[in-house]
Protein backbone atom coordinates (compact mmCIF):
# COMPACT_ATOMS: atom_id res chain seq x y z
CA UNK A 1 0.00 0.00 0.00
CA UNK A 2 2.81 2.20 0.44
CA UNK A 3 5.58 1.52 -2.06
CA UNK A 4 9.16 3.42 -0.39
CA UNK A 5 7.81 3.80 2.82
CA UNK A 6 10.92 2.68 5.65
CA UNK A 7 9.99 -0.12 7.86
CA UNK A 8 11.31 -0.41 11.26
CA UNK A 9 9.94 -2.80 13.41
CA UNK A 10 10.08 -4.27 17.41
CA UNK A 11 10.34 -7.92 18.49
CA UNK A 12 9.43 -9.21 22.18
CA UNK A 13 10.44 -12.48 23.56
CA UNK A 14 10.31 -14.78 21.29
CA UNK A 15 9.42 -12.49 18.50
CA UNK A 16 12.67 -10.52 19.43
CA UNK A 17 14.34 -13.98 19.13
CA UNK A 18 12.99 -14.79 15.26
CA UNK A 19 13.80 -11.05 14.55
CA UNK A 20 17.56 -11.52 14.94
CA UNK A 21 17.71 -14.64 13.68
CA UNK A 22 16.01 -13.03 10.72
CA UNK A 23 18.29 -10.18 10.36
CA UNK A 24 21.20 -12.26 10.80
CA UNK A 25 20.26 -14.87 7.50
CA UNK A 26 19.51 -11.91 6.01
CA UNK A 27 22.11 -9.92 6.44
CA UNK A 28 21.72 -6.33 4.82
CA UNK A 29 19.39 -8.38 2.12
CA UNK A 30 15.98 -7.52 4.10
CA UNK A 31 13.29 -4.35 3.72
CA UNK A 32 13.86 -3.41 7.42
CA UNK A 33 15.52 -0.03 7.71
CA UNK A 34 15.86 -0.42 11.68
CA UNK A 35 15.02 -2.89 14.00
CA UNK A 36 14.95 -3.21 17.88
CA UNK A 37 14.68 -6.81 19.76
CA UNK A 38 13.20 -6.20 23.97
CA UNK A 39 14.55 -9.59 25.34
CA UNK A 40 15.27 -12.21 23.45
CA UNK A 41 15.91 -15.80 24.54
CA UNK A 42 19.81 -15.88 22.15
CA UNK A 43 20.42 -19.39 23.52
CA UNK A 44 17.50 -22.01 24.36
CA UNK A 45 19.58 -24.36 25.93
CA UNK A 46 20.84 -21.44 28.56
CA UNK A 47 18.20 -20.76 30.98
CA UNK A 48 17.42 -19.24 34.24
CA UNK A 49 16.49 -20.53 37.85
CA UNK A 50 13.21 -19.66 37.81
CA UNK A 51 12.33 -20.99 33.89
CA UNK A 52 10.72 -24.16 34.63
CA UNK A 53 7.47 -22.35 36.97
CA UNK A 54 7.36 -20.01 33.56
CA UNK A 55 7.74 -23.34 31.19
CA UNK A 56 4.75 -24.88 33.07
CA UNK A 57 2.01 -21.90 33.09
CA UNK A 58 3.26 -21.62 29.24
CA UNK A 59 2.59 -25.19 28.38
CA UNK A 60 -0.77 -24.75 29.62
CA UNK A 61 -1.11 -21.84 27.25
CA UNK A 62 -0.60 -23.75 24.74
CA UNK A 63 -2.03 -27.36 24.62
CA UNK A 64 -5.43 -24.65 24.96
CA UNK A 65 -4.38 -23.14 22.06
CA UNK A 66 -3.56 -26.38 20.07
CA UNK A 67 -7.29 -27.71 20.99
CA UNK A 68 -8.86 -24.81 20.45
CA UNK A 69 -7.58 -25.74 16.30
CA UNK A 70 -7.66 -29.54 16.88
CA UNK A 71 -9.58 -30.29 14.19
CA UNK A 72 -8.38 -28.88 11.45
CA UNK A 73 -4.33 -29.88 12.77
CA UNK A 74 -5.07 -33.67 13.44
CA UNK A 75 -6.54 -33.97 10.30
CA UNK A 76 -4.40 -31.93 8.45
CA UNK A 77 -2.31 -34.52 5.42
CA UNK A 78 0.81 -32.80 6.27
CA UNK A 79 0.26 -33.50 10.39
CA UNK A 80 3.14 -34.69 12.23
CA UNK A 81 1.67 -33.57 15.52
CA UNK A 82 1.85 -35.92 18.72
CA UNK A 83 -1.48 -35.41 20.16
CA UNK A 84 -0.86 -37.00 23.04
CA UNK A 85 2.38 -35.92 24.08
CA UNK A 86 0.89 -32.27 23.49
CA UNK A 87 -1.62 -33.03 25.63
CA UNK A 88 -0.17 -34.69 28.46
CA UNK A 89 3.40 -32.28 27.99
CA UNK A 90 3.80 -30.39 31.69
CA UNK A 91 7.10 -28.17 30.29
CA UNK A 92 7.71 -26.62 26.99
CA UNK A 93 10.70 -28.99 26.56
CA UNK A 94 7.89 -32.00 26.28
CA UNK A 95 5.63 -29.91 24.58
CA UNK A 96 8.67 -28.97 21.73
CA UNK A 97 9.51 -33.09 21.70
CA UNK A 98 5.61 -33.97 20.56
CA UNK A 99 4.82 -31.08 18.25
CA UNK A 100 8.00 -29.70 17.04
CA UNK A 101 9.88 -32.99 16.32
CA UNK A 102 6.49 -35.30 16.88
CA UNK A 103 5.79 -38.60 15.12
CA UNK A 104 5.29 -40.03 11.66
CA UNK A 105 2.59 -42.86 11.27
CA UNK A 106 4.48 -45.32 11.81
CA UNK A 107 4.94 -43.61 15.46
CA UNK A 108 8.35 -43.17 15.16
CA UNK A 109 9.99 -39.41 15.61
CA UNK A 110 9.47 -37.48 12.44
CA UNK A 111 12.79 -35.88 11.51
CA UNK A 112 11.39 -32.27 10.71
CA UNK A 113 14.67 -31.80 13.29
CA UNK A 114 15.57 -34.85 14.85
CA UNK A 115 15.84 -33.63 18.32
CA UNK A 116 14.52 -31.22 20.38
CA UNK A 117 18.51 -30.14 21.10
CA UNK A 118 19.12 -29.57 17.75
CA UNK A 119 15.58 -27.27 17.19
CA UNK A 120 16.78 -25.49 19.84
CA UNK A 121 20.86 -25.53 18.64
CA UNK A 122 19.45 -24.11 15.17
CA UNK A 123 16.65 -21.74 16.81
CA UNK A 124 19.01 -19.70 18.72
CA UNK A 125 19.79 -16.66 17.24
CA UNK A 126 22.66 -16.44 18.74
CA UNK A 127 24.12 -18.80 15.89
CA UNK A 128 23.23 -15.86 13.35
CA UNK A 129 24.01 -12.46 15.64
CA UNK A 130 27.42 -11.72 14.29
CA UNK A 131 26.17 -11.50 10.56
CA UNK A 132 23.12 -8.90 11.96
CA UNK A 133 23.89 -5.62 9.50
CA UNK A 134 20.92 -3.66 9.55
CA UNK A 135 20.42 -1.33 12.72
CA UNK A 136 19.47 -3.15 15.27
CA UNK A 137 19.45 -2.36 19.25
CA UNK A 138 19.00 -5.00 21.69
CA UNK A 139 18.07 -4.73 25.42
CA UNK A 140 18.32 -6.88 27.48
CA UNK A 141 17.83 -7.15 31.36
CA UNK A 142 20.40 -8.90 34.20
CA UNK A 143 17.26 -9.91 36.19
CA UNK A 144 14.95 -11.14 33.23
CA UNK A 145 13.42 -14.38 34.86
CA UNK A 146 12.26 -15.68 31.61
CA UNK A 147 15.53 -15.56 28.57
CA UNK A 148 18.50 -15.63 30.65
CA UNK A 149 21.58 -12.58 29.95
CA UNK A 150 24.39 -15.23 30.47
CA UNK A 151 23.12 -16.86 26.71
CA UNK A 152 24.05 -13.42 25.04
CA UNK A 153 26.79 -12.28 22.85
CA UNK A 154 30.05 -12.04 25.13
CA UNK A 155 32.71 -10.97 22.56
CA UNK A 156 32.68 -8.88 19.70
CA UNK A 157 33.24 -12.01 17.18
CA UNK A 158 29.44 -12.89 18.16
CA UNK A 159 28.13 -8.87 17.09
CA UNK A 160 27.14 -7.66 13.92
CA UNK A 161 28.40 -4.57 12.56
CA UNK A 162 24.71 -3.34 12.86
CA UNK A 163 23.95 -4.62 16.13
CA UNK A 164 24.04 -2.78 19.56
CA UNK A 165 23.76 -4.50 22.61
CA UNK A 166 22.64 -2.62 25.67
CA UNK A 167 22.52 -4.54 29.18
CA UNK A 168 20.37 -2.92 32.06
CA UNK A 169 20.35 -4.08 35.42
CA UNK A 170 16.70 -3.98 36.02
CA UNK A 171 13.52 -4.72 33.41
CA UNK A 172 12.44 -7.86 34.59
CA UNK A 173 10.87 -9.62 31.31
CA UNK A 174 9.50 -7.26 28.69
CA UNK A 175 8.81 -4.93 32.06
CA UNK A 176 10.81 -1.57 32.23
CA UNK A 177 8.12 0.08 33.77
CA UNK A 178 8.84 3.78 35.01
CA UNK A 179 7.31 6.54 36.02
CA UNK A 180 4.25 6.30 39.13
CA UNK A 181 1.38 3.98 39.72
CA UNK A 182 0.01 1.59 37.60
CA UNK A 183 -2.21 4.04 35.69
CA UNK A 184 0.45 6.75 34.63
CA UNK A 185 3.16 4.06 34.44
CA UNK A 186 5.09 3.99 30.82
CA UNK A 187 7.52 1.93 29.46
CA UNK A 188 10.85 2.93 28.84
CA UNK A 189 12.07 0.30 25.86
CA UNK A 190 8.78 2.07 23.97
CA UNK A 191 10.62 5.39 24.43
CA UNK A 192 13.65 4.16 23.31
CA UNK A 193 12.38 1.71 20.80
CA UNK A 194 10.91 5.32 19.16
CA UNK A 195 13.72 7.38 19.89
CA UNK A 196 16.10 4.57 17.87
CA UNK A 197 13.98 4.53 15.16
CA UNK A 198 13.99 7.89 14.79
CA UNK A 199 17.76 8.33 14.58
CA UNK A 200 17.72 5.52 12.08
CA UNK A 201 15.32 7.07 9.45
CA UNK A 202 16.92 7.21 6.07
CA UNK A 203 19.67 4.58 6.61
Amino acid sequence: KCPGREIHTVGFSLGAGLLLKYLGEHGDNTVLTSAVAICPSFDFHIKTKTFESFSAATCQALRSLVKSHREYLEHHPDSKLDWDGMMNARNILQFDEAAIVGKDKTGKNYAHHPSTDDYYTQSSCIRYSHAIKVPTLCVVAQDDPVCAIEGAPRDLSQVGEGLVLLKIAHGGHIGFASGGNLLSRSFWCDKISAVWFQANKGC
